[in-house]
């Protein structure tokens, strides 16, 4: 059927707002309207796409553009606004699954209009079936003729929290006669009036998203009377603290209205040394809560307290806590320094100690480690006391053991020993003011002082043996092995 050029009513209604400008009065001719290229819906939206109009005056880049869109079920309409240079738009926020009847007008400079023709679209069926998380509403105070709800946002996967819509369902208890509020604006509470004193009613509430899938929170029953009952606080879990919080965690109070799970708790904290409290917001339904910002090493007062949908309140009891000492950051070993870091050995050391300096003075952990490249050669103790064993030469380390590898090393050069000459299991050597063997086997052993004369002959078991002798150089004759040795 061949569509008509004449306007609808609404579109005229429209039009009315629109064409106002004169200032191009001497041009009347309509400019040419081009074709659609596009129509298509989603459950939300109608998108449109056109070619390009013409004008005798005006150029195509001057042309201006106006989408009328009407709902056909409702006859409600609207326009966007206009268009320069534009040759598409997209009309959103409309009903799901409803018929729209869209037109596009073409205007030139002189306000001259040319309509592209209506079309009718069905925006799709929505896709969302999922109904939306709706948390249990609370009770704010009791009185005789009234009952006060309040509620957190419900949650949907489509729709946006100030898209939801909430209904209140209520009714005297044992009646089957229902009442309904309706909240029509994005708000989070109702307050429903006109009740009859001291009578139980049943409430529920119901959120809907914008495609009409809808939860139930639990029936509560309450009742149109004051509450004047103080609420039973529960008891302190664990009290715990660091360096710069407290956290308290406490067990559910009751009450003999509001549920369990409908009550409300605030904590109170303070120094000892102080008269003023601070306090936590209220929350609902919480059974743990940390203080934080607290300053180390102080002692604090705690307190919580439970409120009931009324207001009436109880106390857990004070508490007193103190918060950690602050530790001290680590301070890392930054260098290791060695008294020595080389030494040869001549015939005139048996032991060296060594020294190690750890910088800085203050480092959180100054321990070292010692240790020989060849304990053959020398040995070293955990206090860096060296001893010397046989010809050749070996490293000897210090190392920081706080993970920052800092070390230091002294190079030790045995040229010839006097000390710790180890031959088949022998071993002779001078420490302390004295002699030191270990004998394989029983022996006879000679001492000479460095001018050949016999200071001492011993006969010994096999094993270790120690002989005091006076300071100087001595020749030590065990079987066929001499051994010269220092004493000092």
């Amino acid at each position: 059927m061949k569509r008509t050029k004449q306007f609808s009513i609404w579109i005229i209604a429209l039009l009315a707002m629109t064409v106002t400008n004169y200032a191009w009065a001497a041009d009347t001719q309509k400019p040419t309207a081009g074709k659609y290229i596009f129509i298509g819906s989603t459950n939300k939206s109608i998108e449109l796409s056109w070619s390009v109009g013409s004008d005798n005056v005006t150029s195509y880049n001057k042309l201006k553009y106006r989408v009328y869109y009407k709902e056909i079920s409702t006859g409600i309409s609207d326009a966007s606004d206009f268009l320069t240079n534009k040759t598409e738009y997209s009309i959103s926020g409309l009903k799901a699954n409803s018929e729209y009847e869209v037109t596009i007008l073409v205007f030139d400079e002189a306000n001259n209009y040319a309509t592209y023709g209506g079309r009718r679209i069905k925006t799709k069926v929505s896709l969302d079936r999922k109904a939306p998380v709706l948390d249990q509403f609370y009770q704010y105070g009791n009185y005789p003729e009234k009952i006060i709800m309040k509620w957190n946002d419900a949650t949907d996967d489509v729709t946006p929290p100030d898209k939801m819509r909430y209904t209140v369902k209520y009714q005297k208890t044992g009646t089957s006669t229902a009442s309904y509020a309706i909240v029509k604006t994005p708000v989070k509470g109702c307050t429903i009036v006109g009740l009859e004193p001291g009578v139980n009613y049943t409430v529920t509430l119901i959120a809907y998203d914008e495609a009409g899938n809808n939860s139930v929170s639990k029936q509560r029953k309450i009742t149109t009377s004051p509450d004047n009952v103080d609420p039973k606080p529960g008891t302190y879990s664990s009290i715990t603290s660091t360096k710069n919080s407290i956290t308290v965690n406490w067990t559910k109070g009751s009450d003999n209205r509001s549920p369990d799970d409908q009550l409300w708790y605030k904590v109170w904290w303070k120094k000892t040394s102080d008269e003023g409290w601070s306090t936590s917001e209220l929350m609902r339904n919480t059974t743990s809560y940390t203080i934080t910002g607290l300053q180390p090493d102080t002692e604090y007062v705690v307190e919580v307290e439970v409120y009931d949908e009324a207001e009436n309140d109880a106390s857990y009891g004070k508490r007193t806590i103190k918060t950690e000492q602050a530790t001290t950051p680590a301070v890392s070993v930054m260098r290791v320094t060695l008294n020595r870091n080389t030494f040869t050995i001549n015939a005139d050391y048996s032991i060296v100690q060594l020294t190690a300096t750890v910088y800085p003075s203050n480092a959180s952990n100054k321990s070292l480690t010692w240790a020989s490249s060849d304990p053959t050669i020398v040995s070293v103790d955990s206090k860096g006391l060296v001893t010397i064993h046989k010809k050749g030469k070996a490293r000897v380390t210090a190392t920081a053991n706080d993970g920052s590898r800092q070390s230091d090393t002294c190079v030790f050069d045995v040229i010839r020993t006097v000390a710790n000459e180890t031959v088949d299991g022998l071993r002779v050597y001078a420490h302390g003011g004295a002699l030191y063997l270990t004998l394989p086997a029983a022996q006879t052993v000679h001492i000479y002082n460095v001018q050949g004369a016999l200071v001492k002959t011993l006969s010994l078991p096999a094993g270790d043996h120690v002989q005091p002798l006076t300071e100087g150089m001595y020749l030590v004759r065990v079987g066929e092995q001499v051994i010269k040795v220092m004493v000092k």
